[in-house]
């Protein structure tokens, strides 16, 4: 159908077919695998177009991009209902998830690695979750970018999630991860936003 070769999917478009997928999963291990098979459908479908001549590399990227993109944002919102039904909710936690690299420029291909950063912000008067198993702030939210990176990689899935942290903060990878705090952005606010500006932010809250 000349339709398909011509024209790639919209990221509207990818969000609503994702979504009406999970809609039928019945368990957290079910919406990691259907979101592992919409991903792979869509690659092929995508690579099909390129190897057809009827987009260019940049359009690819793009198209990419934005399917990583509704993926990332499908297992953030996944793996936060499934975190929170152990450790609750953090009082007014806010995080943002952080696109970097290729991800970042809308520059990616099917080999690329998924450079993320996990942003969060809760008011220091929300010292603990509210769950059964409570956890102080920067423990909860190390425990979720363990969560979240399980998800990317959960195997058979080819998509690996890389921790990409800014130079300034590398010696404290070992407290969180890829996960930092809005306050650690703001102490270093001169070399990290800069940083960051590359990439895209949107808050998952």
């Amino acid at each position: 159908e000349p339709a398909f070769f011509n024209r790639l999917p919209e990221r509207a478009w990818l969000e609503q077919r994702l979504a009406r997928s999970l809609q039928q999963a019945d368990s957290y291990e079910e919406i990691l695998g259907r979101c592992r098979i919409f991903g792979q459908e869509q690659q092929f479908l995508i690579g099909v177009r390129v190897l057809a001549g009827t987009v260019g590399p940049r359009q690819a990227g793009r198209a990419f991009a934005a399917l990583a993109e509704v993926i990332s944002a499908a297992l953030l919102a996944a793996s936060r209902r499934e975190f929170e039904a152990a450790h609750g909710r953090m009082r007014r936690g806010r995080v943002a998830l952080i696109a970097m690299g290729k991800l970042g420029s809308r520059e990616m291909s099917p080999a690329s690695d998924l450079d993320l950063i996990l942003i969060y912000d809760a008011p220091p008067a929300s010292e603990t979750s509210d769950g059964p198993r409570p956890l102080p702030i920067s423990t909860y939210y190390a425990r979720l970018s363990h969560r979240l990176i399980g998800a990317i990689t959960a195997p058979p899935g080819r998509r690996r999630c890389i921790p990409s942290l800014r130079p300034s903060v590398l010696t404290r990878a070992r407290y969180g991860g890829f996960t930092r705090s809005a306050d650690q952005c703001d102490r270093c606010r001169h070399p990290a936003w800069r940083f960051l500006r590359r990439g895209d932010g949107r808050d998952h809250d």
